[in-house]
């Protein structure tokens, strides 16, 4: 396999998707034995072999492109087998799509739209996955929580920010960001850490803030969205089809890699509902995480934290779920390997 990085155009030293260690598998399969399995066996004896024989593409473009830079097309041969890992994406699709074998997307009605016009089954729904040396395991050994409540994540949208942010004043916050919060009473505890002290602060944190979505989507974003033939089929679209900016939420849905990481580091998982609710391909409500609708962080995280005690099964279990299920040694049997044995 021919790993082909665009992160090198991408000036976020902490962007997740360069600690999924992707171009590591190797390392990873022999350092994890355990939940290897016999795909990811077969992918190590025969990793020079011509089944393995193909590139593996990393998007981190603009919103309508994720190769977005000519020059680099002289890394990677587009007649070669190869398959693109998109996780920023959100227009364009005809203008580039037909460059790659397969897309591996972040949001399941997008890929299910694609393949509906392309009859053909190039896209595929994928999860967020965790490097398993990035499990912050000597804290979540212990269950050592020093805060209430984390929030990670960028500051794009003011009516977000209100929701989200401005209740955790409140607690013993934690929140990680590249820029200050312009909330008053909030601030940015935690301005550009490192990927691996995020982790640590997940699992040193009762609860996670999470969201699932794009909100606020601009005029500018729409009409790009808007550029795509048959866009208003795609129901990721479904509140931003008025171009009324007064109407609804404006969100498009958005797999976060902080319900992964939350997960990992044993942090209860509160999850803002939305129009969506993508987190349940991956996770079960009441199982591995709590909802709250508009209005109700403060009043739900305040019995959360009273209680805590009663939620135990329910981070353990969200986070047996990520180990077992979506590390980056699974995303290889789920998604590569099969890749790798198609003809």
């Amino acid at each position: 396999m021919n790993f082909i990085d665009s992160m090198e155009g991408n000036n976020w030293s902490e962007d997740p998707l360069r600690f999924c260690e992707f171009s590591k598998i190797y390392d990873l399969i022999k350092e994890f034995p355990g939940p290897s399995g016999p795909d990811l066996d077969y992918l190590y004896r025969n990793k020079n072999s011509k089944t393995f024989d193909f590139d593996i593409l990393f998007g981190a473009g603009a919103a309508n492109n994720p190769w977005p830079d000519p020059k680099k097309r002289k890394y990677w041969k587009p007649k070669r087998k190869n398959i693109l890992l998109d996780y920023e994406c959100t227009a364009g699709w005809d203008n580039w799509e037909n460059d790659f074998n397969k897309i591996l997307h972040i949001c399941p009605y997008t890929a299910d739209w694609r393949n509906k016009i392309l009859k053909t089954e190039k896209y595929k729904f994928v999860y967020f996955p965790i490097s398993p040396r990035f499990f912050p395991t000597d804290i979540t050994r212990t269950f050592e929580k020093r805060y209430d409540v984390i929030y990670s994540g960028h500051f794009n949208s003011m009516e977000m920010d209100k929701e989200l942010i401005l209740p955790m004043k409140n607690f013993n916050y934690v929140t990680v960001s590249r820029k200050d919060c312009s909330l008053t009473g909030v601030h940015t505890t935690h301005k550009g850490v490192s990927y691996k002290e995020k982790m640590m602060l997940y699992g040193l944190s009762k609860v996670s803030i999470i969201h699932n979505a794009y909100w606020n989507v601009s005029g500018l974003h729409r009409d790009q969205f808007a550029n795509s033939k048959n866009w208003k089929k795609n129901f990721a679209f479904s509140e931003i089809i008025s171009n009324n900016p007064n109407v609804g939420t404006r969100m498009v849905p958005q797999l976060k890699s902080r319900t992964f990481e939350a997960a990992a580091g044993r942090s209860l998982m509160l999850v803002r509902k939305d129009s969506f609710n993508i987190i349940e391909h991956f996770f079960k409500e009441g199982e591995d995480f709590i909802y709250f609708e508009k209005g109700e962080l403060n009043s739900k995280l305040s019995h959360i934290l009273e209680n805590y005690c009663d939620y135990i099964d329910i981070i353990n279990s969200a986070y047996y779920k990520v180990r077992n299920k979506y590390t980056t040694l699974n995303f290889f049997k789920d998604f590569i390997v099969p890749f790798a044995k198609e003809k």
